[in-house]
């Protein structure tokens, strides 16, 4: 579903229909032209696959291209190194960490800061134009 701020889409496994998880963009601020970009793949079967790697560039791409959004941030565990991995691939920057910042599973967890900005981004396909470009 989408918003004027907010867009909320299912990530589905192809191959079987099945709903693997979940990935936001949002809230989207306009006036600054930035949104926060939320991602869970909940079905452990499928971490590790490519499927929050392909959302996440899509969900990126659209923001920049279609959405015309200047900057994309999330937050991740510190310790969640693919996630981190994967971000990073795809062009994210560590900008800040909080140290202790978050609880989970019954201790403090250090929260990255991480972002990417429109002139970074590296479309998927070599030689694809933004629409500014084509």
């Amino acid at each position: 579903t989408a918003s004027q701020e907010n867009l909320f889409l299912a990530i589905v496994d192809r191959a079987t229909d099945r709903h693997i998880g979940n990935i936001k963009l949002g809230p989207i601020h306009w006036i600054h032209r930035k949104a926060t970009l939320g991602l869970l793949i909940g079905e452990r079967e499928y971490w590790g696959r490519g499927f929050g790697t392909e959302a996440t560039r899509l969900v990126v791409e659209h923001a920049f291209y279609n959405l015309n959004l200047h900057r994309v941030d999330l937050g991740a565990f510190a310790e969640h190194t693919a996630a981190v991995r994967m971000y990073e691939k795809l062009g994210f920057k560590v900008e800040g960490r909080l140290r202790e910042a978050l609880f989970h599973e019954g201790r403090y967890k250090d929260h990255l800061l991480m972002a990417i900005l429109r002139d970074e981004y590296q479309p998927a396909v070599p030689g694809a134009a933004s629409p500014a470009e084509g």
